[in-house]
């Protein structure tokens, strides 16, 4: 029965309408559609069955998809093809042939919304940290105790619930405080820093501190600024302990 079959035929690659024609390794009596990725048979039908098959509602499908894509394409090797039959490989390698498809890459697409919600997040950051500096300056140039900021963000939330700064406004005691000490005093000091230029004096006063009972150096500069002098306070230094002395 065998020798009644149709086979593959070489002259399908050389030919346009059936260029996705594909010959199947290890059976001459079947074919490989390298757009729809099928194998199907020839052995009853021959020719006939690849016409019916490339008229196929599945196959015309196929082929349009591939060739809408802007980088898809498929590229047959016929380099190594040819190397092989100078050596004699003929019957062998004469249908063997190579297709590879390069599909786009998946693009990214980041929504307006979400780039404003980005955005959005970003500037709330700033006016709450913003919100925090005044509210520190503000209990220092009032001499008020940073334990009186204990609640204050739940007395903020409160007042002020429609508002997003209020919502993520976090000053209590120990922020009112590490923002004194290592931000505000900080950035003070280098403006002062920043200010004198020229001839300068240091004063300073020792005193005991009753809370600490430490003796208490504060250090104050004195300049010359648009022709006046200007006194600042710069710092203080705690020296141990204070001892009496009879």
């Amino acid at each position: 029965m065998g020798k009644n079959k149709c086979s593959f035929k070489h002259k399908w690659l050389s030919t346009k309408d059936y260029s996705w024609v594909r010959q199947f390794k290890g059976d001459k009596y079947k074919v490989l559609c390298s757009i729809c990725n099928k194998i199907f048979d020839i052995g009853s039908m021959g020719e006939s069955a690849l016409k019916s098959h490339m008229k196929s509602d599945k196959h015309k499908s196929c082929e349009a998809s591939v060739s809408g894509t802007a980088t898809g394409a498929f590229f047959v090797s016929k380099g190594n093809h040819d190397k092989e039959r100078s050596k004699g490989f003929e019957s062998s390698v004469e249908g063997t042939v190579e297709s590879m498809v390069v599909p786009l890459p998946p693009t990214v697409d980041v929504p307006h919304t979400q780039a404003r919600g980005q955005i959005a997040s970003y500037l709330i950051k700033e006016d709450v940290s913003k919100a925090e500096i005044l509210w520190t300056l503000r209990t220092v140039t009032a001499h008020n105790s940073n334990k009186s900021n204990e609640h204050i963000t739940e007395i903020f939330k409160a007042m002020f619930p429609d508002s997003q700064i209020a919502a993520k406004f976090t000053c209590g005691e120990k922020k009112t405080a590490y923002m004194s000490v290592f931000g505000l005093s900080e950035h003070f000091i280098a403006l002062l820093k920043e200010e004198v230029n020229g001839c300068f004096a240091i004063l300073f006063d020792e005193s005991l501190n009753k809370k600490t009972q430490q003796q208490q150096m504060d250090i104050h500069i004195r300049y010359w600024k648009d022709n006046n002098v200007v006194t600042r306070y710069l710092g203080s230094e705690f020296l141990g302990k204070f001892k009496l002395r009879y």
